[in-house]
């Protein structure tokens, strides 16, 4: 059975908790001040969307397809993106809160992060090759097994990152971020 196709759609202040986003593939669609919290959303495909200040906190999405997306305003948290489809996986996120959220082994090279908070976010594996995480508070980011090559760390903050554990080959750091990269040393540094 084909997926009902949903094209152009606004989608604005539905709380799909209350009223299940139906199932099928959207493009184009876009969803402002929408409520998925805890949403059951797996099994769907969302194509060229538009996510602004949308509350997407523990959103279930697995089997899930994410392509060429954009959240803004967005809150993301606990949100397991290796769930989904993790194959053409590509969204850019602006200014969104996406603690505690699992990007394990996803390759997400065609993946943008603005100004993001993503404490405790868990990169473990993730192809990261040439991604910038701009002005982005990475607090307690697990960084372990990764692809960080080419990788734009110059705006971040809040990183920990040991160069041992993790393919690091062009990725670029401001003199700021160096405690993060030296901290498996005990290494201090003071400037």
């Amino acid at each position: 059975m084909i997926a009902p196709r949903t094209e152009g759609r606004k989608f604005i202040g539905i709380d799909f908790t209350k009223d299940p986003l139906p199932t099928g593939h959207f493009e184009r669609c876009s969803f402002a001040r929408c409520s998925f919290t805890r949403a059951d959303i797996a099994a769907r495909t969302f194509l060229d969307c538009a996510f602004e200040t949308c509350e997407l906190s523990m959103a279930r999405i697995t089997r899930t397809s994410i392509r060429e997306c954009a959240f803004r305003h967005c809150k993301l948290l606990g949100v397991s993106f290796d769930h989904g489809q993790t194959n053409l996986f590509s969204a850019d996120f602006t200014d969104c809160i996406m603690d505690s959220c699992s990007f394990q082994g996803i390759a997400l090279q065609r993946t943008h992060f603005m100004g993001c908070r993503m404490h405790a976010a868990d990169f473990t594996r993730a192809d990261l090759g040439g991604v910038a995480f701009e002005r982005c508070d990475l607090t307690d980011a697990v960084f372990e097994g990764c692809d960080l090559q080419r990788s734009d760390f110059r705006t971040a903050h809040g990183f920990v990152i040991d160069p041992e554990q993790n393919r690091m080959k062009g990725a670029r750091f401001a003199l700021d971020g160096l405690p993060g990269l030296l901290a498996r040393h005990g290494l201090r540094v003071e400037y």
